[in-house]
């Protein structure tokens, strides 16, 4: 699987970087996910594929911790 992913001497961008974390954290919340996905190999593989970056690391359960409860306030909020 290694020779799909081909070194990247640009990292990923910060505005890249928000956008997947957000993609994730709404994943995971609209599709029940366990927040241990992020630590899961196999994500991790399909996301250094996909952005051709050897070198890239999902976010921590800290990270998504924090914006799926940042989303659930939100909701409360629109709600009440």
């Amino acid at each position: 699987m290694s020779h799909f992913c081909r070194p990247s001497d640009r990292p990923v961008s910060a505005a890249l970087q928000h956008d997947i974390q957000a993609s994730l954290a709404n994943w995971i919340a609209s599709s029940g996910r366990p927040i241990s996905i992020v630590d899961d190999d196999g994500l991790q593989q399909v996301l250094r594929t996909a952005l051709q970056n050897a070198e890239y690391k999902l976010p921590s359960r800290p990270t998504i911790d924090k914006l799926l409860i940042a989303k659930y306030n939100s909701k409360i909020q629109s709600v009440q």
